[in-house]
This record gives C-alpha cells, sequence and structure tokens, in this order.
C-alpha cells in the first residue's frame, strides 16, 4: 500500500514538472510571436493595410515600386478630418542609407462611394501655420470597367544621399457634416491605394 502511495506520488510529481514545462514553452511561444510581430508591423512596406491614425513607414534605397491600402469603414460625416500618417525615408530595411540621391512619385488613387475630400501636407503638421496641400488632380474617371476612381499625384520628391533624411505626409481625409442626414453613406467602405514609385537619380 505504502509502494503504491509513493508511486502515485512520483507520477503526480512528475505531471507536475510536465505541465510546468508546457506552460514555460508556450510562454516562450508567445513572447517570440509577440516580437516577431513587432519587428513585421515595424518594417511593413508592401501592400500594407491600415487602419486609423496608423503610421507607416516606406523604405526607398533604389528604383522600387510600393503600394499600401486603405479601407475606410465606419466612417461618418464630422467637422474634424480623419488623419493618416506615412513616411518615407533613404535608407533600406537594414537602416542602410542611400549612396545616391533618390527621386520619388506618390500617386494615390481612391474609390467614390462616399464624397469624401482628401488633403495631403508634406513635412507640415495639420496644426502648423498655414500648411499646403501638395495634391494635383483628383478629377473622377471611370476604369474599363466602368468603376470610377479619382487619382492624385504630385510633384516628384527628393531624397539626398549618404545622410538620413525622412519625409512624413499627413493624409487628411473629410467627410463633411452635410451629410449627416443621408443614411445610405453608413454602411459603405471607401478604399485609398498609395503608390510611391522611387528611382535613383544619377
Amino acid at each position: 500500500m505504502k509502494e503504491k502511495v509513493q508511486r502515485i506520488r512520483r507520477k503526480s510529481r512528475r505531471n507536475t514538472v510536465i505541465a510546468i514545462k508546457f506552460i514555460f514553452f508556450l510562454i516562450c511561444l508567445i513572447v517570440m510571436c509577440s516580437i516577431i510581430l513587432t519587428n513585421v508591423i515595424a518594417r511593413y512596406r508592401s501592400e500594407a493595410v491600415a487602419s486609423k491614425n496608423i503610421d507607416i513607414a516606406l523604405y526607398v534605397f533604389q528604383e522600387d515600386h510600393q503600394t499600401m491600402t486603405f479601407k475606410l469603414d465606419n466612417m461618418v460625416p464630422r467637422s474634424e478630418p480623419y488623419q493618416y500618417t506615412f513616411s518615407v525615408t533613404n535608407t533600406d530595411s537594414n537602416n542602410k542609407i542611400a549612396q545616391t540621391t533618390i527621386e520619388y512619385d506618390i500617386t494615390i488613387k481612391t474609390t467614390t462611394n462616399i464624397p469624401l475630400q482628401y488633403v495631403l501636407y508634406k513635412n507640415q503638421a495639420p496644426t502648423s501655420t498655414n500648411p499646403t496641400n501638395i495634391l494635383i488632380g483628383g478629377e473622377a474617371l471611370a476604369d474599363t470597367d466602368g468603376t470610377y476612381f479619382k487619382t492624385f499625384t504630385t510633384a516628384t520628391q527628393t531624397l539626398t544621399h549618404s545622410t538620413e533624411q525622412t519625409d512624413v505626409y499627413y493624409l487628411l481625409v473629410y467627410f463633411p457634416e452635410t451629410y449627416k442626414s443621408q443614411q445610405e453613406y453608413q454602411s459603405m467602405i471607401e478604399s485609398i491605394e498609395i503608390m510611391l514609385d522611387s528611382k535613383q537619380k544619377i
């Protein structure tokens, strides 16, 4: 009887040790996944999907084409704009600085489901004195499928070489309060695609 009790106790201790090891393994796995996910988000650069007020960094080191997409949903008409921030820097994903001057162009393409207005500031916070909207165009045109889009561009921008340089952009999206009484817009989703084309200036 005594030996049976001892066997049960030894088995119980083994089970406890196994359970502790398993819990420790799960904790390590969760920590590792969190670190990996954080790094991925910090360096996310291609086909990035953004939500309201998120910051995204784009790295221009050579000739490249990058895109990111904002899905706008649950928007309501209001006086203050919805703000999205993204930056463009002359490094690669390993923080190596470009050794040649980089030129880049920004194109913004939006759907036309909701009557929104767009403003883009470069290196000027929306709260600064008289910030300049750098968007060009914005006429609604139909594609080959008959779907209407608005396309905006900017003048070609330049990042100098050998010294790290970052341009910060503030995209403001206005949904005027005059549409508060129009319920048909409440369930609609708007999409914004931002395209960046960069090249080395020789």
